[in-house]
């Protein structure tokens, strides 16, 4: 495929529409075409590039280097925008109103198709499910067990889309998907339980001071847990959601919460000792000490002037004498500050290690949390869980491949009769004519409706 052409497929695939069901112009022939040029310069990318750790998810390799330090290339953010639009045609994600109930949603679809409840009736819905189908079992499965940044990074991107929110593995923030300024979520794929974090970090986030006797709730985070279970071949998910004031109110009885506020009383008292010594109030330990290395020499100056006046200028010595007592008064005040103030920094480097103020939450504690049940959308019961064994996937394909080959054959079928009709009609004299224009017109019709079932 040119690049022209494959410009003009893209256009046509993204404008005026997205979604499968509404875009007349997004046909079979183009998926297939933009698939297979995503693997084209996947290729020329592999070849190009020094081996690393890699995972393959379908036709799209994520390394975990490039996660954080490299954009995905164009083509490959077009085959996940292909993706959604697979998501949105088998799911009717647009009927949630939460972004946990979408996940739900998600689940009841993949269970239909296991039991076979979902049927379908077009061939480019046939085709829709076998990709679907298989990236989720990609996603869940495929992916090396070794590489845990590739895993989360497909994960979230996956989820992202479902959900209709915005992923950027690039920026730093304690949550991974935003939807808007609405819905702030934290995704977890984890092999047991737990919620971890930064207390401080997000103290900040959700805009609450920990000091404040009386905090008002403000932001919420969302935090979204699947549990994979290799045995099971599934995914079991968990939400919770909670505000500054309960976050707040969950760490206060824990030693990361004490230790976090000894840090905060460290802060303060340091900024009391720096501003005694009319410092900058951002002045630290370091510059606390250069101004008594500056303030000594000061006054070991002061003794060699007054020495020297005492010879040349005996009238200056006193007033010399005075303004270096006066430099001593101070000097002895930040001197006998110093040593409290080193203690004080020593602690402070101790207490900023990440590890120290890092809060983990243990399913018991995040039900105490999360107390109101509108808090916990997905609670990990038998409906929470996603699942799609390889058997169960080569069913499914199985299943619609009849549908594949049935809609196929059909046209083959229809293309011949139209072609023996309008011949027969058209092309024929008259005593020879079996077939009326009413008859090759209802053919020529059918193998229209039959392709057009096919976009």
């Amino acid at each position: 495929m040119q690049n022209k052409e494959f410009d003009k497929l893209v256009e046509s695939f993204l404008k005026p529409k997205t979604k499968l069901e509404d875009n007349a112009s997004f046909s079979l022939a183009s998926l297939l075409s933009l698939v297979e040029e995503v693997e084209k310069i996947q290729q020329t990318i592999n070849e190009q590039q020094t081996p690393t750790a890699t995972a393959t998810v379908g036709p799209v390799l994520i390394s975990s280097e490039r996660k954080e330090f490299e954009r995905e290339a164009i083509s490959v953010e077009l085959f996940y925008k292909l993706f959604q639009d697979v998501l949105s045609k088998n799911i009717n994600i647009d009927s949630a109103k939460e972004p946990e109930e979408k996940i739900k949603l998600l689940i009841q679809a993949v269970n239909d198709l296991k039991t076979n409840k979902q049927t379908t009736k077009s061939l480019s819905d046939a085709f829709s499910i076998i990709l679907f189908v298989a990236s989720l079992n990609n996603m869940i499965w495929n992916i090396a067990p070794d590489e845990p940044a590739a895993a989360g990074n497909y994960f979230e991107k996956f989820i992202a889309f479902l959900l209709g929110g915005t992923f950027d593995a690039s920026k730093k923030t304690i949550y991974d998907i935003s939807i808007g300024n609405q819905y702030f979520i934290s995704l977890k794929l984890l092999s047991e339980f737990k919620i971890t974090g930064s207390i401080p970090n997000m103290l900040s986030f959700l805009e609450v001071d920990p000091l404040d006797p009386n905090p008002q709730p403000t932001k919420q985070i969302i935090y979204i847990i699947a549990i994979k279970n290799v045995k099971q071949s599934s995914l079991r998910f968990y939400s919770c959601r909670f505000d500054g004031v309960e976050f707040l109110n969950a760490i206060k009885q824990t030693e990361a919460y004490e230790k976090y506020i000894e840090k905060i009383n460290i802060d303060e008292q340091i900024k009391t000792i720096i501003a005694s010594a009319n410092l900058n109030p951002r002045a630290d330990a370091e510059e606390y000490n250069n101004l008594i290395i500056n303030m000594t020499k000061q006054l070991e100056d002061y003794d060699k002037d007054i020495n020297f006046a005492m010879d040349s200028e005996p009238s200056k010595v006193e007033d010399l004498q005075k303004e270096k007592d006066e430099l001593e008064q101070i000097y002895k005040k930040i001197i006998s500050q110093a040593k409290r103030l080193e203690d004080l920094s020593i602690r402070k480097k101790l207490l900023s290690a990440e590890s120290v103020t890092q809060f983990k939450f243990n399913m018991a504690q995040v039900s105490a949390i999360t107390s109101n049940s509108a808090n916990k959308i997905l609670k990990g019961r038998a409906e929470d869980v996603l699942g799609m064994t390889s058997q169960e996937e080569a069913q499914i394909i199985a299943d619609n491949q009849s549908i594949f080959d049935e809609s196929i054959t059909k046209i083959i079928e229809e293309s011949k009769l139209v072609q023996y009709k309008v011949n027969n009609f058209l092309l024929s004299k008259p005593q020879q004519r079996k077939v009326t224009a009413k008859d090759a017109l209802e053919s020529v019709n059918n193998l229209k409706k039959n392709l057009e079932k096919q976009k």
